[in-house]
């Protein structure tokens, strides 16, 4: 849970830089530094980005260094007690063709899912006065994790 909330506090962080500098430019006379504060935003968006791509590296390696060998006994077991293996092992399995068509068929539906998703995101925010950040950070995670789980 603690890695969740800081990728979600770093990928809150440049628009909150944006939004602050943008939004009191007459405080501290940045009227001609609208440039300015983009790139900056840019440049901090990218250093975050970068930064969790290598913490997730890490995190990747350290799992698979240090829980090598967490189940291996228990699958072992679990072979050892299988009575019925031959019979599984036997059991038609589907070929490369029915498999790729499945996956094509597959991939489409869930392409054509997130357009329509995507199409209905101008809707909500200019007639539904959803915030688009709301949309973006909050709504479409919870569709695609919801959508994960059926």
């Amino acid at each position: 849970m603690s890695a969740l909330l800081t990728q979600i506090v770093a990928l809150i962080l440049p628009a909150t830089f944006y939004k602050y500098l943008n939004g009191n430019n007459t405080d501290y006379d940045l009227q001609g530094d609208a440039y300015l504060i983009t790139n900056n935003t840019y440049r901090i968006s990218r250093g975050v980005a970068i930064i969790s791509l290598i913490g997730y590296c890490i995190y990747i390696y350290y799992q698979t260094v240090s829980h090598d060998g967490l189940l291996h006994e228990i699958f072992e077991a679990d072979d050892h007690k299988d009575k019925d293996r031959h019979e599984e092992l036997a059991a038609p399995k589907l070929t490369l063709t029915e498999v790729i068509v499945a996956l094509l068929i597959a991939l489409a539906c869930v392409s054509l899912i997130a357009i329509f998703l995507v199409e209905q995101i101008p809707y909500m925010v200019e007639e539904r006065g959803v915030s688009d950040a709301f949309v973006g950070l909050i709504l479409i995670p919870l569709v695609e994790k919801i959508a994960g789980k059926l």
